[in-house]
């Protein structure tokens, strides 16, 4: 998430009243398709007024798909569907910085724009629903639909102690690893090494931990991304690729769960918390890593959430790196010996009772 502007609680009234016309828009329409997505231990419903959206949106959930009761639902229209949504961009008054996240946040609604007013989310507290709009499908770039409504999600996973992190996150029956690093720093290719390699996958980039007695990470997009330059180097999942309005410059996207054998993990339980550097050398290796620069490296996923949330987030962190143990990984240039590294770490974790 980029920067985030907040704004003055004069402009609630008329939020309110939006929102108001928006809900009534979605009971009078009727929906394209509706499913239902469980993450972590929540159910949330999508309901799409837009077969583009429906198209562009799911592939990146469907390893989540549940028959689970929903407890939250969300609606997806794009403004010719929805049109309260113009007006409500325009209260929400966006900002010069097309990147910066326009933000109303409080205890009944929360509302918020991106990119100049063309994505505008609500979160309606006291229903359980919120609502996700865009000016037009052709609006959500090939790089946003491999990680879909994800401010809208983890705002409200947030509030049920859920904290997204900027990490990846594999493992085994043993349980699973979170993987911290900044970007550039060999997640993505750690993670989707391991997976080629048959561990279990739950992230390469963003994920969820809940804290407590058991910690665990929780997947929330079947997506990958990697330097097309890349791509020869995973044979397994290069089939999953798509690049369909992709530009020149991107990262490849890979919806993982279009191939059925791989093993997509909803939740693993947390043994421990490593922390990626490249080195240049041939060989990876793991060496301790103090509580203190665990913290240090997994408090910076605060930026991704706002003010209201960011200090139970601190929480969970704090018990997390307190609870388990914590490394470096160390990547070489030799990236085949990594799943090698993380299967013998996990088991000498179990071993242990760790």
């Amino acid at each position: 998430m980029s920067s985030i502007t907040a704004i003055s609680n004069l402009i609630l009234t008329d939020c309110l009243e939006c929102i108001s016309s928006i809900r009534e828009k979605s009971a009078e329409l009727q929906d394209l398709d509706c499913v239902t997505l469980k993450i972590g231990e929540c159910a949330i419903r999508l309901v799409f007024y837009s077969e583009p959206l429906r198209t562009a949106i799911l592939p990146a959930f469907q390893h989540l798909l549940s028959e689970d009761l929903p407890v939250f639902t969300v609606y997806i229209h794009n403004f010719d569907s929805a049109p309260e949504a113009s007006n409500l961009a325009r209260l929400l008054d966006p900002p010069e910085d097309r990147n910066a996240l326009r933000l109303l946040d409080g205890p009944n609604l929360t509302c918020f724009t991106q990119d100049k007013g063309k994505v505008v989310s609500a979160i309606d507290w006291a229903h359980d629903e919120a609502y996700w709009m865009i000016r037009c499908s052709d609006d959500l770039s090939y790089l946003e639909r491999s990680s879909p409504l994800r401010p809208l999600l983890t705002h409200w996973l947030a509030r049920r102690g859920q904290f997204l992190v900027h990490a990846a996150a594999v493992g085994n029956s043993h349980g699973g690893v979170l993987i911290l690093g900044q970007g550039g720093s060999g997640k993505s290719t750690t993670s989707l090494v391991c997976l080629e390699a048959g561990l279990e996958y739950v992230a390469d980039d963003h994920c969820l931990v809940e804290g407590g007695s058991n910690p665990v990470v929780n997947s929330l997009f079947s997506t990958g991304k990697l330097a097309e330059r890349q791509l020869p180097q995973f044979p397994l999942l290069y089939a999953s690729a798509m690049t369909h309005g992709r530009c020149y410059d991107e990262k490849v996207v890979l919806y993982l769960s279009r191939l059925a054998a791989l093993p997509l993990k909803r939740k693993l339980s947390l043994r421990a918390i490593l922390v990626a550097q490249i080195t240049g050398k041939y060989e990876t290796e793991l060496r301790p890593l103090s509580s203190g620069k665990a913290f240090k490296a997994i408090s910076s996923s605060c930026a991704l959430h706002f003010q209201s949330t960011r200090q139970d987030a601190l929480r969970c962190f704090g018990g997390l790196v307190r609870d388990l143990p914590a490394y470096v990984l160390e990547l070489g240039t030799n990236s085949k010996s990594i799943p090698k590294i993380m299967r013998e770490l996990l088991n000498n974790l179990e071993g242990k009772g760790s």
